[in-house]
């Protein structure tokens, strides 16, 4: 652990906690989760020259990694950020569940260490100490591309780990998130299983059930990481600015359909608690668009959305005509 790492007060006790931890064995932990779910599925698309007439997909194969695309997105996007990042809305015990279990299905960590370093990245959004920004890796063309690199995947093989103590303390009180916490790589295991099973109740054979679990498996996990990766990669690069924001947050409407909504970063780092980052009728959020039916059926409540102030609308106009410092 790195005694540098300044300390927070813990609240009732008199101890102070750290905010990150620094160890080798978490270190050891992370690069085994980076080979497992981020190298080995990239690398296995390579499977496709030497076995593409044994792995080319049918209709059911692409309708599974388009279904598991779609609903591990919507556990990310509306689950682990929008529910239990920034508490955007109300739900209750099984609708979090569900969510929590499609967040872990998307292969992109527990629940619990999520929505820590999300926390952590809008405490310091592109100031030292943010885990993935693109901004904090030198000047110049190279210093870009090495950024670049950085948030789409180079930073997931090693970070600071945030303390749930300090950045997750009000979930640590929700028993039931414990304990599914705990069984993360039985979720893993339920994402790459579950479209293997599918494949094979349509076509009962090996082959059936391989095809299924690369596409709507392997695929799929490949697909999501690099999908929710863009997110801290583009959407800190390229793109527009409606709010005059401290970070280098980017609107990027080319990204909105595969990210769910999650690429008008701008917007929602303007108004981080809101369950809805479009603001306008052509920017598609189908995360909103989820939450607003569940809202519609009684599944979700107390709904959070932004309301734009006379101050926030100037600011808007600022950052349309001075883009962000690099």
């Amino acid at each position: 652990m790195n005694n540098s790492e300044p300390v927070v007060d813990s609240g009732r006790s008199k101890t102070p906690v750290r905010k990150v931890f620094r160890h080798r064995y978490i270190q050891r932990l992370q690069r085994r989760h980076f080979f497992l779910f981020d190298v080995i599925p990239l690398c296995s698309l390579l499977l496709l020259i030497p076995f593409w007439d044994y792995l080319r997909p049918g209709f059911v194969d692409i309708s599974l990694l388009v279904a598991g695309w779609f609903l591990t997105g919507l556990g990310v996007t509306v689950g682990l950020h929008r529910y239990f990042t920034h508490k955007s809305f109300k739900t209750s015990k099984p609708v979090a569940f569900l969510f929590a279990a499609l967040g872990m299905m998307a292969v992109v960590g527990t629940t619990y260490w999520w929505v820590g370093i999300h926390r952590r990245h809008h405490e310091l959004s592109d100031q030292e100490g943010d885990p993935h920004s693109p901004h904090l890796h030198g000047s110049g063309f190279w210093g870009s591309v090495k950024g670049f690199v950085h948030a789409q995947i180079g930073w997931l093989a090693g970070h600071d780990y945030p303390n749930p103590n300090h950045y997750v303390k009000d979930w640590l009180r929700e028993h039931w998130l414990v304990r599914i916490n705990r069984h993360y790589m039985l979720f893993v295991l339920a994402g790459l299983l579950i479209p293997a099973g599918i494949a094979l109740i349509f076509e009962p054979t090996l082959q059936s059930a391989l095809r299924g679990f690369f596409w709507g498996g392997i695929v799929r996990i490949a697909a999501v990481h690099h999908i929710v990766s863009a997110i801290n990669s583009f959407c800190h690069l390229v793109g527009t600015r409606r709010f005059n924001t401290a970070e280098h947050s980017t609107n990027l409407s080319i990204l909105a359909i595969p990210t769910l909504g999650e690429s008008f970063h701008n917007n929602h780092h303007a108004f981080q608690t809101s369950a809805t980052f479009s603001h306008r009728w052509w920017e598609v959020d189908i995360g909103a668009i989820t939450i607003r039916v569940m809202e519609a059926l009684g599944l979700v409540w107390n709904v959070r959305r932004p309301h734009i102030t006379r101050p926030q609308k100037a600011a808007e106009k600022s950052a349309a005509a001075t883009p962000p410092k690099p």
